[in-house]
């Protein structure tokens, strides 16, 4: 199988017409708390989060060398030339954690 057709497999998303709400996450995505809130956003929005390779500032590192990346935003600028003003995105709140970890 062509790699495309699996890095684009996740377009298929809107294909899933039974449901009335889903959260999409990238299978390299780690959870650590409870995101049952996200399906308490309201309806008509699309939610993403803002997700960066920073390759400039991390490749030089050994966390490079072993696949690692912490994402640090304050570290790295908004692509404004290819994606606009970051502002025009909504970002979902966090909800206050209600179970200990």
């Amino acid at each position: 199988m062509d790699y495309y057709v699996i890095n684009y497999s996740k377009l298929r998303i809107w294909e899933f017409m039974e449901y009335q709400k889903m959260v999409y996450l990238d299978a390299d995505i780690q959870v650590h708390e409870n995101i049952d809130h996200l399906f308490d956003l309201p309806d008509g929005q699309f939610y993403a989060v803002m997700d960066c390779f920073c390759e400039k500032t991390w490749s030089h590192t050994p966390q490079s060398k072993i696949g690692y990346y912490q994402q640090c935003p304050e570290r790295v600028a908004w692509p404004t030339d290819e994606l606009g003003q970051h502002r025009h995105l909504r970002v979902p709140p966090r909800h206050p954690q209600e179970h200990p970890r």
